[in-house]
């Protein structure tokens, strides 16, 4: 998006002659299309409509993997209800999430991060502290912060907007039941098994009370239990949640609605889990084709089952076309996202690990250190991917004969795995208090 910002003055008759500005001309270019906002009072209304509709548009474009169309479009909104409302109304702090959820989505962690604080501190200033906005404010950096491996800063912000939702909007149990999945969820991620279990059975169960066990919304715990299963290698626990919550999504939604993409992920994941690759690989292939039928086949999530399609291949040893699915979900990923997302790290990873198969180390090694340049800027300082790529690093120098490097990563790796225990324990031990009290 352009902006350019043209003062019209005319000479005043009075203040000692001095200019007068009558009026100021915002022009924002949007795809290519000039929308012309005047301060005027006749136009106050067409600015806000414009508004919405940029955020609707934005939203849509989320959808269908542009992010850069996306980004544009809610900076528009942004800037057009800061022209007509002024820069701390609330429903700019509306178009700076919008904003930030694009940001997110597209890795510019940053900037989402920057968009969220503002909107938060709106929020705050003019609904209370204890709105049901701000707490949606609260999960948003939740989210954020736990994309980058910051689970304990995760942690508190899910509780505070539990205890805001606690507070404030007694009798809407879905808002507990949505709180509890995103706890669960982060419990997941922190290997807090035993407590992401009720967790999860909680939110199930509000779920069923309040919708119904064929509710879309439903399957989103029901998923979440299959995830837990799976991390616990509870093999058929797991296939008999996804089974369930792609029976759920399937009625409620339709086969072709992209929601099922997770699902057919986190079910082909079990089966290649158990080397059963060939249901794995037909699971992969209905996501990818189902991707390309609905999204497109440039579409940025065409890039997950093309990078799983991969992963089958290199389990069976087939390298040439693990190498080639790879990169093409690579080539999609480095269209389509932020230069600094985690799934472009992940992507060079995998083909660096083909690489070593293959005793290609020298490719491997450089695979592995674009991987891990990424990592150091998106992610926190001990998430385990960083701990990884260190030690794939270590490896790497290894089998080039570098000992003294590989001496060097292995114990970089070692120390980041043992800092990031001592913080998930520290988050675990005091969630146990906050459970107790």
């Amino acid at each position: 998006m352009e902006t350019c910002l043209v003062n019209l003055c005319v000479q005043g008759f009075g203040g000692g002659g001095r200019l007068r500005c009558v009026w100021t001309i915002v022009i924002l270019v949007f795809w290519g299309a000039p929308f012309i906002v005047h301060s005027g009072e006749h136009t106050y209304s067409q600015q806000l409509t414009r508004a919405e509709q940029l955020l609707i548009e934005s939203k849509s474009l989320v959808a269908r993997g542009d992010f850069s169309g996306a980004r544009n479009g809610a900076e528009g909104a942004v800037a057009l209800r800061e022209h007509a409302l002024g820069h701390e109304h609330v429903e700019v702090a509306v178009a700076l999430v919008v904003l930030a959820r694009v940001c997110l989505e597209m890795g510019a962690y940053d900037l989402s991060l920057s968009h969220n604080l503002r909107a938060l501190e709106i929020r705050k200033k003019h609904l209370g502290r204890d709105h049901r906005l701000v707490a949606e404010t609260l999960i948003s950096l939740a989210e954020l912060r736990e994309k980058r491996g910051e689970f304990q800063k995760a942690l508190l912000l899910y509780e505070q907007a539990l205890d805001i939702t606690l507070r404030e909007q007694t009798g809407k149990p879905m808002l507990r039941a949505e709180s509890l999945n995103n706890q669960a969820m982060l419990d997941l991620k922190m290997g807090a098994y035993d407590r992401a279990l009720p967790r999860f059975q909680q939110a199930l169960a509000i779920a069923e009370e309040v919708l119904g066990p064929g509710h879309e919304i439903t399957a989103y715990p029901v998923h979440g239990l299959g995830s837990l299963y799976l991390a616990k290698g509870e093999h058929e626990k797991a296939v008999a949640a996804y089974s369930r919550a792609l029976a759920i999504r399937e009625k409620a939604l339709g086969s072709d609605h992209p929601d099922l993409l997770y699902t057919l992920n986190g079910l082909a994941n079990v089966y290649l889990s158990k080397e059963q690759y060939e249901r794995a690989a037909a699971l992969y292939e209905r996501a990818r084709e189902l991707t390309g039928r609905v999204l497109g086949p440039n579409h940025t999530r065409m890039a997950a089952p093309l990078y799983n399609l991969a992963l089958v291949h290199t389990a069976r040893g087939e390298y040439a076309p693990a190498l080639q699915r790879h990169r093409e979900a690579l080539a999609i990923r480095t269209a389509t996202l932020n230069p600094e997302h985690p799934y472009l790290a992940s992507s060079y990873s995998s083909l660096a690990h083909v690489h070593a198969a293959r005793k290609e180390y020298a490719q491997a090694l450089r695979l592995h250190q674009r991987a891990l340049v990424i990592q150091e800027r998106a992610l926190s300082e001990n998430h385990p991917e960083v701990a990884d790529s260190l030690n794939n690093l270590a490896l790497s120098h290894w089998a080039l004969g570098n000992h003294e490097r590989a001496q060097q990563y292995f114990a970089r790796a070692v120390a980041r795995r043992e800092a990031h225990f001592r913080l998930t324990m520290n988050a675990c031990r005091r969630q146990r208090r906050s459970d107790v009290f």
